[in-house]
C-alpha cells in the first residue's frame, strides 16, 4: 500500500462496547477482522510519524 507522505488518518468510533460479543470462541468473526484491520493501520501511520486523528 502507497501512502502519501502527507496523509492522515481519521479514526472514528472505534470502541470496546461495539464488539462486546466477541470472544475467544468466535475469532472468525467480522468484529475481530476490523480490529485487526484497524491496528494493522494505526501501526503503520505510526510507524512513518504520520497524524493518526
Amino acid at each position: 500500500m502507497k501512502i502519501e507522505e502527507k496523509s492522515a488518518l481519521l479514526v472514528i468510533d472505534i470502541q470496546q462496547e461495539n464488539f462486546v460479543e466477541m470472544n475467544e470462541s468466535n475469532m472468525d468473526a467480522p468484529g475481530w477482522e476490523c480490529i485487526r484491520n484497524a491496528k494493522r493501520a494505526l501501526d503503520v501511520f505510526r510507524a512513518k510519524k504520520l497524524p493518526v486523528i
